[in-house]
């Protein structure tokens, strides 16, 4: 123990201010030997660390929106409503496209190609790491790993992201930052496109199948029906999957027919007063190219009142509306070459009449075919029971196979226009804001970090250890500490006597505080050297 000081602390109450400081003091070297050191430290590892350089290029993710409704909404990736979520789904994106394996290796193959010094560099390398046989395998691999550490990925604002490489050759940072920005544009669109290009294949493939499927039901189904083939069943389109359809639509065939011969009494009141009577048809009628165009709408209108209400409808629909109109040109021609004294409005009314006249006789005709074609059908699946359930099930075989192909077709549309809206960037594109530069300055090692660092570390290192020391000593400090604690008044003071045990017991000490004085340098060392260069 030191000697005491005889001055006495000052009176009353409070923090010393002066106390504090004395102690301290007395344990400067506790605070200044770390301090130093620290401080030492923080430049040596500024010294000796190998420069790392950095070059990166920046990226914009452009939405684009579109309110076209046959557009497919599946090209829109990033759906997110709160940008924080679209923020993140873009980067996971951009992660996971450029530290993909294949990625890194495709990179680090175009680098090779594109620059051949690079493997002279990873050969030095890898003779410097002590390995044996060479091969172009284990250089490409010792340049995918190298890679995969020192890509970086970084959010940088709103829509925007940069993507970097570090690297202890700033040529080669930049020439690995541009190639890697290069190729993730490519893989971002090959991405895009591999979705809707592997659900199209799959798609042709199964309608590959379907219509293999749909041609041997119709083969079976042909078959079948030859063994059982009588009057009531050829050529009649009426089946028992289309007979409730079209007793439906012969029910409307009808009512069209009874409105048909209103709109007709309306015509033949239009003519009539041009003509003075109404107008002879036979010669029309029996006109070859009339003829063959009312046969023609004859079959189509009784093929459209079976298949109304189906898929096949949009076919039959249109052509039978260019029949039509192929019927109204003819009739158009005849009205004028029968009539050149009359004016156009006139020609007109009597061609009006003739479509009408004409196509009142098309739908009778039709209605009568195919009340012919329901009573037939209906005679022979009462007469023929079993065979009728047999050539039901064959043709409900049929309809399903055809339905899937239809299906598939439609869906094989919907896949070529997705894939179409992917290539052309429909909805969002990634274009390249800032090409990779060469860097010209060093980031790591960061010399204002390491510094601060050590400073922070020494100040946290000597002040704990002054503080530690003054909680560890119980030792008197001075004489009033002593009556204050004993409750004894103090009549003098001797000085220390410096023998033997008090010399080793302040040795000890002082080996204690060396001890624990490097071992937080040794924690001290491992942050700077290994903790911080992993994390910068």
């Amino acid at each position: 123990m030191e000697t005491f000081l005889e001055e006495e602390e000052s009176s009353g109450t409070g923090f010393d201010l002066t106390q504090l400081w004395r102690m301290f003091w007395r344990r400067k070297w506790l605070f200044i030997v770390p301090f130093i050191l620290c401080s030492a430290m923080a430049a040596f590892t500024i010294r000796v660390m190998t420069p790392i350089y950095y070059s990166s290029g920046q990226i914009h993710v452009i939405f684009q929106n579109t309110a076209a409704s046959v557009v497919p909404r599946e090209v829109d990736r990033y759906t997110s409503y709160r940008a924080r979520d679209t923020a993140h789904m873009i980067y996971s994106t951009i992660e996971t496209i450029v530290t993909d394996p294949l990625f890194l290796d495709k990179t680090a193959r175009t680098a090779m190609q594109r620059h051949p010094d690079l493997i002279d560099a990873a050969r030095a390398q890898l003779v410097e790491a002590g390995v044996q046989e060479i091969t172009e395998q284990k250089i490409v691999s010792f340049l995918v790993g190298r890679l995969n550490q020192n890509v970086k990925v970084e959010y940088d604002g709103t829509n925007l992201y940069r993507i970097g490489v570090r690297h202890t050759d700033p040529n080669i940072a930049f020439i690995m930052a541009k190639l890697v920005v290069d190729l993730f544009l490519e893989e971002e669109q090959a991405s895009r496109v591999l979705p809707a290009t592997t659900a199209r294949d799959f798609l042709q493939t199964q309608l590959a199948t379907w219509q293999n499927t749909l041609r041997e039901a119709e083969q079976q189904y042909a078959a079948y029906q030859s063994t059982i083939l009588t009057e009531s069943l050829a050529g009649n389109p009426v089946s028992e999957l289309n007979l409730t359809q079209v007793e439906s639509n012969l029910q409307q065939l009808r009512s069209d027919y009874q409105q048909s011969a209103i709109e007709l009494s309306d015509h033949e009141g239009f003519v009539r007063p041009i003509l003075g009577s109404l107008p002879d048809l036979t010669a029309i009628v029996r006109d070859p190219e009339i003829m063959s165009s009312m046969r023609e709408l004859v079959e189509l209108e009784g093929e459209y009142a079976t298949v109304r209400g189906t898929t096949d409808e949009a076919d039959i629909e249109n052509e039978l509306g260019e029949t039509r109109i192929s019927l109204n040109s003819e009739l158009e021609i005849r009205a004028r070459r029968n009539y050149p004294q009359l004016g156009i409005l006139d020609q007109n009314r009597i061609t009006q009449y003739y479509y009408y006249r004409l196509y009142h006789d098309i739908d009778r005709q039709v209605i009568e075919r195919l009340e012919e074609h329901i009573r037939q059908f209906r005679s022979f699946r009462a007469r023929q029971p079993e065979q009728s359930a047999e050539l039901s099930r064959l043709q409900r075989d049929v309809q399903a196979a055809r339905d899937m192909v239809s299906s598939i077709r439609s869906d094989i549309s919907r896949e070529n226009m997705r894939l179409e809206a992917s290539m052309s960037e429909i909805g969002y594109k990634i274009v390249v804001r800032r090409q990779p530069l060469l860097p010209q300055f060093p980031v790591e090692p960061d010399k204002k970090k390491l510094y601060f660092m050590g400073v922070v570390l020494a100040l946290a290192m000597g002040g704990g250890l002054v503080v530690l020391a003054i909680f560890l000593d119980r030792s008197f400090q001075s004489v009033k500490q002593i009556e204050d604690t004993l409750k004894l008044k103090v009549i003098g003071t001797l000085p220390m006597i410096e023998n033997d045990y008090f010399q080793k017991q302040k040795r000890r000490r002082y080996w204690i505080w060396i001890v624990l004085v490097v071992i937080i340098l040794a924690i001290a060392a491992v942050g700077m050297f290994v903790v911080y260069p992993r994390f910068t």
